[in-house]
């Protein structure tokens, strides 16, 4: 499918780790911490044999910057309606089968209908395009999400919402994380 899969085991430990670059198997005796409130007496080599307990396949796209040539290819003067997942057809089969796929939203959803590039507001149908192609979800800390001001950047942030899309970089209020 074109795309890579990367497994990681992660081990935590409590047990100290040398500061003196010596290698960890061979560390000697932590200094005496007992006013830290517990002693550790030697250090313990973690486990050599990890299981595998999920795979995932991950994918991160760059960029996605609609600009007027764009825009206007995708829209249908007989209907009055936008549609762009003939600009995504072909990335499609490799985005949707990855298990978890995130784009930079470089953009911001238009408030009002007035779209543009550079600023680049755009219809909310870019981003029912990426979710259709797949995208999982939208990074919004960039320099375009604010090109539609603060009316914009909500409209951004509950358009991939509504199409299921997570989102990162932005936050709707400040109670959210």
């Amino acid at each position: 499918r074109g795309t890579g899969v990367a497994m990681v085991g992660i081990r935590a430990s409590c047990q100290p780790m040398p500061t003196d670059g010596s290698d960890p198997g061979t560390a000697s005796a932590p200094p005496d911490n007992s006013s830290a409130g517990s002693e550790v007496s030697e250090y313990v080599e973690p486990e050599k044999n990890l299981q595998t307990v999920a795979i995932a396949s991950i994918g991160s796209s760059g960029d996605i910057l609609i600009h007027n040539a764009v825009r206007n290819s995708g829209y249908d003067s007989a209907t009055g309606t936008f549609d762009f997942s003939y600009a995504f057809q072909h990335l499609a089969p490799y985005v949707s089968g990855l298990d978890y796929a995130v784009v930079n939203a470089e953009f911001s959803v238009s408030a009002n209908g007035t779209y543009s590039s550079l600023p680049f507001r755009v219809p909310s149908e870019v981003v029912k395009a990426l979710a259709d192609c797949g995208y999982d979800m939208g990074t919004t800390a960039n320099n375009h999400i604010a090109d539609g001001g603060t009316a914009g950047m909500k409209q951004t942030m509950n358009t991939l919402t509504e199409y299921g899309m997570d989102y990162t970089g932005t936050r709707l209020n400040a109670e959210d994380s």
